[in-house]
């Protein structure tokens, strides 16, 4: 009986023709890929109108890294006196840690959890030395110790309960966030911050060669849920990768791989997963194309942001014409001096999505026309990366 093929099985090796044995036809290989077309028309920003009405990260990104005009060192001034950033600042705990928990609730303020505030000071500009990352990042190196300690899971403890299984499990997506910060921070090279990568790329791996991906989902009474053994990647996961060039060269078959699991469409039911006897929700996994069409991307624009700045980091971006086209009609919403408009005025300018805690919004305050510069500046960004150029107005 042939089993089932898995997304990343191998083809198995033909046995060589028995002696008298009529040797198959020679079998050409399949032709490579065709790479999507990429645009190359300028893309209009405008920095003066960004000055005037974006908040100070927001103008130091445009300065720093869409225009390039100022280097970080003199544009840290910006990032350092961001509101939201200096509120994280002033709350952290001395352990290096936020309101007594890791993960923040779905649009939530950054600085009422860990990773959320780490991630908010990262993407405000704050260098790693600065008090509030300096302290920061002892504590997540102490979250990448492979224990089974659940004080370290913090309010994920009513959920692992008495169960070392689940210890064990919701310990290793903590390790997957805590390392994707780390990476953030400038430590991707550390033997801990690898070593746990190299954790996370196995176990995924391992699921991924399974026949559990083709339909990792089992019913539990009237549910289709996970099932314990399915191990799809991680937001933190993707961003690790995004963030270690060395582990994707080394793990070339694996980001290809992915790509192709990726776009795989996004399963309508929830994300949750039978672990020893109990329903764990299960937010942190990527199941498919987060983005399928434009209406996912009208529906939540930060969270279509983040995954084409995830998904360009990984070098899956310009390979994938479906993720091209919805930033290309993106960048073609800019008005006649560059500035991102909404195709409907009426669409939400905040997210809910789990994996947005700290990245975005920066300016969670923002109202009228401010609320419009964080999608303008990300969109010319990734135009940028794309190799765009970008005209300044």
């Amino acid at each position: 009986m042939t089993e089932p093929a898995s997304i990343l099985a191998d083809a198995p090796a033909l046995a060589g023709p028995e002696q008298g044995a009529v040797a198959p036809p020679a079998v050409e290989a399949p032709p490579r890929p065709t790479l999507p077309t990429l645009a190359t028309e300028p893309v209009r920003f405008p920095l003066g109108w960004v000055l005037e009405h974006g908040a100070p990260a927001l103008r130091r990104m445009a300065l720093v890294d869409v225009a390039g005009i100022m280097t970080a060192e003199a544009a840290e001034p910006l990032a350092l006196s961001h509101p939201s950033a200096l509120r994280c600042a002033v709350t952290m705990t001395r352990e290096g840690s936020w309101g007594g928990r890791l993960f923040a609730e779905p649009g939530a303020a950054p600085h009422t959890a860990t990773f959320s505030a780490v991630r908010h000071l990262i993407e405000c500009g704050w260098h790693r030395e600065t008090p509030p990352l300096a302290q920061a990042r002892r504590f997540l190196f102490r979250l990448l110790a492979q224990d089974e300690d659940p004080g370290a899971l913090f309010e994920l403890q009513a959920v692992a309960g008495t169960s070392r299984a689940r210890v064990r499990h919701l310990r290793a997506i903590v390790r997957d966030e805590a390392a994707a910060l780390l990476a953030q921070l400038g430590f991707a090279d550390d033997p801990r911050v690898r070593g746990a990568a190299a954790r996370s790329i196995a176990r995924v791996e391992g699921y991924l060669r399974s026949t559990l991906v083709a339909k990792p989902w089992v019913r539990v009474g009237n549910k289709q849920v996970l099932a314990p053994e399915a191990a799809p990647p991680t937001w933190a996961l993707l961003r690790l990768l995004a963030l270690v060039p060395g582990l994707r060269t080394e793990r070339a078959a694996l980001v290809q791989v992915l790509g192709r699991a990726l776009v795989l469409g996004e399963p309508r039911q929830e994300s949750v997963q039978s672990l020893d006897g109990a329903l764990v929700a299960s937010p942190w996994y990527v199941l498919g194309d987060p983005i399928p069409h434009r209406n996912a991307v009208d529906g939540d624009l930060y969270a279509a942001l983040a995954w084409l700045e995830t998904a360009h980091a990984l070098g899956l971006l310009r390979r994938t014409e479906g993720w091209l086209r919805m930033l290309e009609r993106l960048v073609d919403q800019g008005d006649r001096q560059g500035a991102w408009r909404p195709a409907k005025p009426d669409a939400p300018h905040h997210s809910t999505h789990w994996g947005l805690a700290g990245w975005s919004p920066l300016d969670p305050g923002a109202t009228g026309e401010a609320r419009l510069v964080e999608p303008t500046v990300r969109i010319a960004l990734l135009a940028k990366g794309l190799g765009r150029e970008i005209v300044i107005g």
